[in-house]
């Protein structure tokens, strides 16, 4: 039961601490801003704003068990 806590609260923390308004808008492949920026050369694409909000719940998820695999 500890276990499955600290998952929880470390997901609450991945998901409304940790992730930027930028990452949360910007992760989802159809999201289309109104000043056009994901258009702009040099933006990062979806995938990398997705990506680096993956690490950050893999990061957690490591912290918490030790494992690579989870």
């Amino acid at each position: 039961m500890e276990l499955i806590f600290k998952f929880i609260i470390a997901h609450a923390l991945a998901d409304f601490v940790l992730q930027s308004d930028t990452m949360a808008l910007f992760k989802n492949r159809n999201y289309r801003s109104p000043e056009g920026l994901e258009t702009r050369p040099g933006f990062p694409p979806w995938y990398y704003w997705l990506s680096s909000h993956t690490l950050i719940h893999g990061g957690l998820v490591y912290l918490i068990s030790g494992s690579l695999l989870l």
